[in-house]
């Protein structure tokens, strides 16, 4: 298999269904937040990360709830989160605790012992984590992957190293995933073998000691070892009596695969079944198809992902996906592994021109049932699918619509019923429509939990309308109309836009008597008015020269001054009680004559004297001006 350059599909993520006309969003994880929890500590942006096209990678989110503490949560640390699945770009493994708040307690970062991460599992009395390094000679003295099991507060308590193994790159183009059965812990994997082709690989160990009890990473038919080439993603699950292993394979077999043994049993030939095959020659990387998610309900197995209409002709080793819409699937096989038995249930059924991006779901096991998580996008807005599952795949009630997202961190079941995971992006939010936005303050941690027991009937919530185009335009006098889809929940309308009313220009000076002013949005439209004239000067006449006043349009502008004629009295303006000077009694003298209660004739120099704004009439504007000359402010 030619070796892949780990590039993230940057989210296949999609929208929301309308049910019966109705709105319905889940009442635990609404727009106010109330079951959407803060974290402050360190991102790692994992936002949609579950969703690929042709391969996996490992999970780099993992996520706890503890009686004792809050939550715990582990993730790798990268140089470079643009390049998030190159190798060798892991500044160490970040372990963080928190309190039931979501304040973060403590934190403390592990060096990575080899350069590659595989991945990790919060055990029952341990933690474990497995790394890796690529061996180009195939040398089988090589150290490629080394298993290290760590107490409850991240110390080393032991590691073993594994030498060789038939590898050439450990966790390549697939994931990892472990479980804890019987005092054992089961790692199933991938890697690239010496061949340079790639297959699946099962290591089992002592869970107390880390000793190596088994392992197959051999070339193998599919009864032996649970062998699948290529295996693009695994999962591993138990019910307690056998051990049940997945891969989306992609030539042997060309499908989905699931295999099982007894729990303390060995590696050798096991029973498997293939509940769904992709159309496509054998070994063609492009399927058409994903697979998110596996759970043990009652007495079958489910698995959920995501496929086309397998229609197209997968020739193609690098085809990134198919161009057609991608649906939600539940492929249902017996525990018994009984070929006769497998059935594929369609959870979603989007026809071709539906217009919605599906990203690969999330499976949750539940005590009675099952919990199916998926990302949706339509319109640019994303939102997170729920449904409850019963034992045959079948949806129980109605497809729930979250203000949500998704990554890679799985969901997980809380003794209290509730299901957490978290979401992260490193240089944007979340916000409550599922959209990612600009934060200052660096607050892009946040931890969801849902009740599944909430997914039953509930009050719809308001739609949240976003415009998608403009059916008529509105313009300044006449209404328009445009058209709406609902954030939440997909619902379209057609609604009215108001007039714009208009958007006028300054007013500009039109002739002596008005000025007039014009619409920036339609020329034609425009309006005149008188100037505003406002005084800025007066120069008072005397016996022998003329006067004047100067005004100046307070809108526009313009300008415009009137003469006053020669006197025929001398007289000092604002000096009415004629003494030489202007004082307060003068003022006061102006004020009473505003007033009627002293009487001037108009041809009196009291009179010329008290009328400081040469308008005709002595009024309280001109004893305010006389006071303020009085006491200096102002200069007549």
């Amino acid at each position: 298999m030619t070796r892949r350059f780990h590039a993230v599909f940057a989210c296949l993520l999609a929208l929301t269904l309308v049910l019966g006309g109705v709105c319905l969003p889940s009442p635990v994880l609404a727009a106010d937040g109330e079951n959407e929890l803060l974290l402050d500590g360190k991102p790692n942006r994992n936002v949609s990360t579950n969703t690929y096209v042709k391969w996996s990678y490992p999970v780099h989110s993992y996520l706890t709830e503890t009686a004792d503490v809050g939550y715990v949560r582990v993730c790798p640390l990268l140089t470079d989160t643009r390049n998030m699945y190159w190798e060798d770009q892991f500044d160490g493994l970040l372990a963080e605790w928190y309190s039931p708040a979501g304040k973060l307690l403590r934190s403390k970062t592990l060096d990575f012992p080899l350069p590659l991460f595989g991945g990790f599992l919060f055990g029952r009395d341990a933690n474990y984590a497995i790394y890796g390094q690529e061996n180009p000679e195939n040398d089988d003295s090589a150290l490629v992957l080394l298993a290290v099991r760590y107490d409850q507060d991240m110390n080393e308590l032991s590691r073993t190293p594994l030498y060789g193994m038939n590898t050439n790159i450990p966790f390549e183009a697939g994931s990892c995933r472990m479980l804890e059965a019987d005092g054992r812990l089961y790692i199933y994997t991938c890697h690239e073998m010496y061949s340079g082709h790639q297959s699946n690989m099962t290591l089992v160990f002592d869970a107390d000691t880390l000793r190596l009890l088994d392992s197959f990473y051999e070339t193998a038919n599919n009864g032996y070892g649970g062998y699948v080439s290529h295996s693009f993603n695994q999962f591993i699950a138990t019910d307690g009596t056998h051990i049940y292993r997945a891969d989306h394979g992609d030539a042997h077999p060309r499908g989905l695969y699931l295999s099982s043994y007894r729990v303390g049993g060995t590696l050798g030939y096991n029973d498997y079944t293939v509940p769904m095959t992709f159309t496509g020659a054998a070994g063609v990387n492009s399927t058409g198809a994903t697979l998110g998610g596996m759970a043990i309900v009652g007495q079958n197995v489910l698995l959920a992902g995501t496929i086309d209409s397998q229609t197209a002709d997968y020739d193609h080793y690098y085809d990134d996906s198919s161009a057609e819409q991608l649906n939600i699937y539940v492929a249902v096989a017996a525990k018994s592994l009984d070929d006769a038995r497998n059935k594929v249930v369609r959870v979603t059924d989007y026809a071709a021109d539906a217009g919605i991006r599906v990203g690969t779901p999330q499976l949750v096991t539940l005590p009675d049932g099952a919990l199916i998580l998926w990302e949706e996008t339509k319109n640019d807005v994303t939102v997170v699918r729920a449904a409850l599952l019963d034992e045959n795949g079948g949806v129980t009630g109605n497809v729930h619509t979250l203000e949500a997202r998704l990554s890679d961190c799985q969901p997980v079941l809380c003794d209290d019923g509730t299901v957490i995971w978290y979401v992260s992006d490193e240089e944007r939010v979340l916000n409550s429509s599922g959209k990612l936005e600009s934060r200052s303050d660096g607050t892009n941690l946040r931890l969801y939990r849902l009740d599944p027991a909430s997914l039953g009937a509930f009050e719809p919530l308001t739609h949240h309308w976003q415009m998608t185009g403009i059916a008529a335009p509105a313009t300044c006098e006449q209404t328009g109309s445009a058209n709406f889809v609902c954030a939440v929940c997909g619902k379209e309308k057609t609604d009215v836009l108001p007039a714009m009313g208009h958007d006028w220009s300054d007013w500009t000076y039109q002739d002596p008597d008005r000025h007039v002013r014009t619409c920036s949005r339609d020329t034609a439209h425009f309006e005149a008015a008188p100037h505003d004239w406002e005084k800025t000067q007066v120069l008072y006449p005397t016996v022998t020269e003329e006067g004047y006043i100067r005004y100046q349009c307070a809108a526009c502008g313009a300008r415009k001054t009137e003469t006053l004629p020669v006197s025929e009295i001398s007289f000092l303006p604002g000096d009415v009680d004629q003494d030489g000077k202007v004082t307060a009694s003068d003022a006061r003298l102006t004020l009473r004559a505003a007033v009627g209660l002293e009487n001037y004739a108009a041809d009196s120099r009291e009179f010329l004297s008290a009328d400081v704004d040469c308008d005709g009439t002595i009024t309280a504007g001109d004893a305010r001006t006389i006071l303020r000359a009085a006491v200096g402010i102002e200069t007549l």
